[in-house]
């Protein structure tokens, strides 16, 4: 929300959603309990232009009604990238609002561009903005607010115009939501302690609580809802009693590190190409990132190679964890050998049966505590796409059966650290580790993998 279009009390103020029309005879109108206005705002200057709305009850998600991706911090969007503005602004210099809801796509400007158009103008500030539009493109008057959107992640908050709206010359400008996102998620949870001190987070390392925040943000559809989230709830206990495994047995397997500290498992696609979780990699550079193939431990002998190339499925939702599939280019080949080899994909479209025997291999959680050192591997039944389905259907991450797949047993199943690793089937790669419920290894919470059948095509396209 733009900060200057909410300087009243909020009492004033109710949110209208599901619905193409400003009419409140149809969606839903929610009321506001609570407004956060960025500190840094400025009034004259336009600067820091964003706020968040608390509402009173929450929303009720369906196909009208949804949460927005956002971009990550730091992210960049390139000059020239087709945006998406949307909103009820006026159609024609002389009209005000439109009654129903229209959208239309616009040119990202280059910073410098935007700069120097503006550089009498409203402070518009690199690190802070981004602009877009076009002649007879653009946001307009009851625009502000809105999203600017780039292939549906909202990179932009409608902030304000120059001289005239939809003209060559003056682009609308956003705030640069990647800017702000930081200050979203804290400001977001702190709205939630609010609440009578009944929300809380407990979170033993910076990933983990990002991780926390980012299920608060999506699975509440309002802020301040009552709930609280302990790591033994979340990430508890997986296979136990495992004993570690020779890598001689399983040479497909690999591990990823971020910064020299291991992050996630993989498997080898081929010499140049590993296979992981888009989420085990996204935000982080290709410099940062390390192979570590042909060893039983996560990080110690074997061959550590570095990351080229990254490529995540465009289609990535790091809040709903949906086409959770991420390729690594190695800087150099790997050598095969009995402890370092390619594993087998299984065909485009191939489906496995319920109740067949996976085999969850990985270095993830055996107890309540960190990833293990020494690799292992435990078999685990296959759930029907049905079960899976039921079983999460109000679940914060979304399950999609044509792109999914479910396996656990009672004390057997994936956990934290197995991420990014494979489920077998007959020495096939089947699976990707992605995310588990409410607790690892649980009979109530199977694992949930990619379903690599349904990608093995973007697969083979992207490393050849």
């Amino acid at each position: 929300m733009k900060i200057h279009e909410i300087l009243y009390t909020v009492e004033a103020i109710y949110v209208h959603a599901g619905t193409t029309q400003l009419s409140a005879d149809s969606g839903v109108v929610v009321a506001v309990t609570d407004i956060v206005v960025h500190e840094g705002f400025d009034e004259m200057a336009y600067t820091n232009d964003v706020a968040l709305l608390k509402l009173a009850q929450s929303l009720s998600f369906s196909s009208t009604i949804q949460a927005v991706s956002l971009s990550a911090s730091g992210q960049q969007t390139a000059a020239s990238t087709t945006a998406t503005v949307v909103g009820w602004g006026s159609t024609e210099s002389s009209s005000s609002f439109v009654s129903g809801l229209r959208k239309v796509d616009v040119p990202v400007w280059l910073d410098a561009y935007c700069a120097a158009t503006y550089e009498n103008y409203y402070m518009y500030t690199r690190e802070t903005n981004i602009c877009a539009g076009e002649s007879g493109k653009g946001k307009c008057g009851y625009d502000v607010g809105g999203p600017l959107l780039v292939n549906g992640q909202q990179v932009g908050v409608a902030s304000w115009d120059g001289y005239d709206c939809a003209t060559a010359g003056s682009p609308g400008v956003y705030a640069e939501v990647s800017y702000y996102v930081d200050w979203i998620s804290q400001n977001a949870v702190l709205l939630y302690a609010d609440d009578a001190g009944d929300a809380a987070l407990v979170a033993n390392s910076e990933d983990e609580l990002q991780y926390l925040i980012n299920k608060l943000l999506h699975s509440c559809g309002k802020f301040g809802l009552t709930i609280s989230l302990q790591k033994s709830k979340i990430m508890a206990h997986g296979t136990t009693n495992l004993p570690s495994i020779s890598i001689d047995g399983n040479p497909l397997q690999v591990s990823i590190l971020v910064n020299g500290n291991f992050k996630c498992g993989g498997t080898i696609i081929n010499q140049n190409w590993v296979l992981t979780a888009a989420h085990c990699i996204d935000g982080y550079g290709a410099g940062s990132i390390t192979v570590h193939a042909g060893s039983t431990s996560s990080t110690s002998s074997g061959t550590t190679v570095g990351v080229s190339t990254t490529i995540i499925n465009d289609s990535f939702d790091n809040l709903e964890y949906t086409d959770d599939i991420a390729l690594l280019g190695l800087s150099q080949s790997l050598s095969f050998s009995s402890t370092i080899a390619a594993v087998s994909l299984p065909s485009s479209g191939q489906q496995t049966s319920a109740g067949a025997t996976g085999t969850v291999v990985g270095w993830g959680s055996t107890s309540k505590s960190s990833a293990v050192s020494s690799l292992r591997k435990v078999n685990v039944a296959v759930w029907s796409d049905s079960d899976c389905q039921s079983t999460y259907s109000d679940y914060i991450y979304l399950f999609m059966p044509a792109m999914n797949i479910c396996a656990g047993d009672s004390g057997k199943g994936s956990c934290d650290g197995d991420d990014g690793g494979p489920l077998l089937v007959n020495g096939q790669q089947v699976g990707i580790s992605s995310w588990n419920g409410f607790d690892c290894a649980t009979s109530q919470y199977p694992g949930v993998f990619v379903e690599v059948s349904y990608y093995v095509d973007w697969i083979n396209q992207n490393t050849r």
